[in-house]
């Protein structure tokens, strides 16, 4: 929330520019988490079927 309000308060493209890089790098790093908890799942899915 606060970095979106300093995007819209502020008319200095540098400031701009970094907070959107800011925002941006914070969603790739979910993504990541995101893919990485898919993929454990994915794999305790896998060795819970093999171990049956």
């Amino acid at each position: 929330m606060a970095k979106s309000d300093i995007l819209f308060q502020t008319n200095d493209k540098t400031v701009r520019k970094r907070a959107e890089v800011n925002m941006a790098s914070e969603l790739q790093s979910k993504v990541k988490i995101e893919n990485k908890i898919e993929k454990s799942s994915l794999f305790d899915e896998n060795s819970n079927a093999n171990s049956r």
